[in-house]
């Protein structure tokens, strides 16, 4: 991350967040990034994967439901599948199902993820790759698939699902950070912390929708709304989270290389 790399953010001092202490769900350590969550706590978390119109995937494919980029780039789909723009996004799925470890894969890897999309763009079985505005997309009954959001997609209802595929998903997460220089980081930091409180964090996934990672916000949202309590999007298993990883290239020079290579896919 630039501004962990560049010494721009400072250290949180856990002394004055017992709930972020007590609270973080463990998954969300490790990151290679910030492996002991010292200079970023997780705000809201999501999980990228497979978003499909349901009815539109049963009369193409005769299934409910999509749960392997095998089915995502079936030749039946061919221009009604929308890949994303954000590059971690589609290279680490691709990626994932080519067999690479997202952990620690190699230039050649990268290549052939990106060999595949281009490839597939130019058959035209990827009709477009766009931004935020592929579960719109999708929800207007343009494309049967894209690879997006789990908290944008299973906000759209019933007729839409969302899966991550066999072979391996996404997780990310918005983070806070202090900035070098800030006056009131104990005030901040006390700040974050209260958004560490089950009740509280409970409030905000209701709110937006997407993954909470605190433990116990999932006990208070029984009592707030029962059926976002059950929802697997907002409040994943450990077997969901197991699915997933972090996408973060650590070395700015090869992550400059690499979003050059995309943005020729892109075509810029």
């Amino acid at each position: 991350m630039p501004w962990i790399r560049g010494g721009f953010v400072q250290e949180f001092d856990k002394t004055n967040m017992p709930n972020v202490s007590n609270n973080l769900i463990p998954s969300y350590l490790g990151a290679a990034y910030d492996p002991e969550r010292k200079f970023t706590i997780p705000w809201q978390s999501g999980f990228t994967g497979i978003g499909f119109n349901k009815q539109k995937i049963k009369e193409l494919l005769g299934v409910d439901t999509i749960t392997s980029l095998d089915q995502f780039f079936d030749p039946r789909l061919k221009g009604q599948i929308l890949m994303s723009s954000e590059m971690g996004d589609s290279i680490g799925l691709v990626m994932a199902w080519q067999g690479a470890n997202l952990d620690n894969f190699t230039d050649a890897e990268f290549s052939n993820a990106l060999a595949f999309i281009q490839k597939q763009i130019d058959s035209g079985q990827i009709q477009q790759i766009v931004g935020n505005e592929s579960a719109l997309s999708l929800e207007n009954g343009d494309v049967a698939a894209i690879v997006g959001y789990a908290g944008d997609l299973w906000q759209l209802g019933d007729e839409f699902g969302f899966e991550v595929p066999e072979s391996g998903g996404l997780v990310f997460a918005d983070n806070l950070l202090i900035p070098v220089g800030a006056e009131n980081k104990q005030w901040a930091e006390k700040i974050v912390d209260y958004f560490y409180e089950p009740k509280i964090a409970a409030e905000v996934a209701q709110y937006v929708g997407y993954v909470s990672p605190v433990v116990g916000a999932q006990e208070a949202a029984k009592q707030l709304d029962p059926e976002l309590a059950q929802n697997r999007w907002v409040f994943p298993s450990q077997e969901q989270f197991d699915l997933v990883k972090f996408f973060i290239i650590m070395d700015a020079t090869k992550d400059a290389l690499y979003r050059a290579e995309w943005q020729k896919i892109l075509g810029n």
